[in-house]
């Protein structure tokens, strides 16, 4: 998916999935599990954006439209251009499944509960993370 309209617009608006399927079990964006599991998966900015959003939604946000510029601040990155690390990590958040984005508007929803890790994804957590990680579907 391309990424460059929200380059070109300089801002992203990020808000919440409302997922039908969500389940009670499934591993809160909010949380310090997210942090522990997710980010050999998806890597450290990925998963620091997806709890930071996942902790906005959990105080009660439904919504905030973020300057590239700011979000790129917040996060100790740069955020110009299409190959700038922030912009980079909206797509893996995308192909990941933690987020989905908008492909004709600047906006980038993130999932406040991820669904459980498949077992080809949950390969990617180093062994002690496996054995105890109650996220993976067995």
């Amino acid at each position: 998916m391309s990424i460059h309209h929200i380059v070109d617009a300089g801002y992203v608006v990020i808000e919440p999935i409302a997922d039908p399927l969500e389940q009670p079990s499934w591993l809160p964006a909010a949380s310090n599990d997210l942090l522990n599991y997710a980010t050999p998966i998806i890597g450290p900015l990925c998963t620091l954006i997806v709890h930071r959003m996942g902790c906005y939604f959990a105080a009660g946000y439904d919504w905030h439209h973020f300057d590239l510029g700011e979000l790129g601040q917040t996060f100790g990155i740069s955020a110009v251009g299409a190959n700038s690390p922030l912009v980079r990590s909206f797509d893996r958040i995308d192909r990941f499944g933690s987020g989905q984005l908008d492909a004709q508007r600047p906006k980038l929803r993130i999932r406040p509960m991820i669904p459980p890790l498949s077992r080809r994804l949950a390969e990617r957590l180093p062994d002690y993370l496996q054995e105890t990680c109650p996220y993976i579907v067995r």
